[in-house]
């Protein structure tokens, strides 16, 4: 079995489960180390902080916003609200790749701690978001493509049914 296989109706809440949660997951710990190990330089001379803490902070709440998205699928069955909830977690995973160096200027100097720790680990993290959503949304749009025909499932019933009626009779 792979991870496009979602016509088991029995399997769907375990794979939305499974999405939401390595989604929540990644996304908290992309929030945590922007915040904590991978921060960016300290503050200079009287508080003033350079533009990778401007970087750090929309990473930040791109990131709580990614968790919040995250929440979505294991309350909602439905592939109306999924697949558009994937969607955003893949656009907020590319802006949050992009921040730092690309939308957000970073320092000048190239050897400082936003370059060396931030900027790496903000791609790693952002880059694994990107492609767990994705993956998820293409499994999604498989998953709407693989209906089954109610034709055939009728056929299928009445079969077992006469099936059933028969080894009864034989009894």
């Amino acid at each position: 079995m792979h991870f496009g296989e979602l016509r088991d109706p029995a399997l769907r809440p375990l794979k939305r489960e499974l999405y939401s949660n390595v989604n929540m997951i990644l996304a908290l710990l992309l929030c945590v180390g922007v915040k904590t190990f991978f921060r960016p330089c300290p503050a200079v001379g009287e508080g003033l902080f350079m533009e990778c803490h401007a970087a750090q902070t929309l990473v930040f709440f791109l990131g709580i916003a990614i968790m919040i998205l995250s929440v979505v699928p294991q309350f909602v069955d439905r592939k109306v609200v999924a697949l558009p909830v994937a969607g955003i977690d893949i656009l907020l995973a590319s802006a949050s790749y992009l921040t730092p160096g690309i939308i957000v200027t970073m320092c000048l100097p190239k050897g400082m701690r936003c370059y060396v720790f931030m900027q790496p680990f903000v791609r790693a993290c952002s880059l694994a978001i990107l492609i767990w959503s994705a993956a998820w949304f293409f499994a999604m749009l498989k998953w709407q493509e693989e209906k089954p025909d109610k034709e055939n499932d009728a056929e299928e019933i009445e079969e077992e049914n006469v099936i059933r009626k028969d080894s009864e009779d034989d009894e």
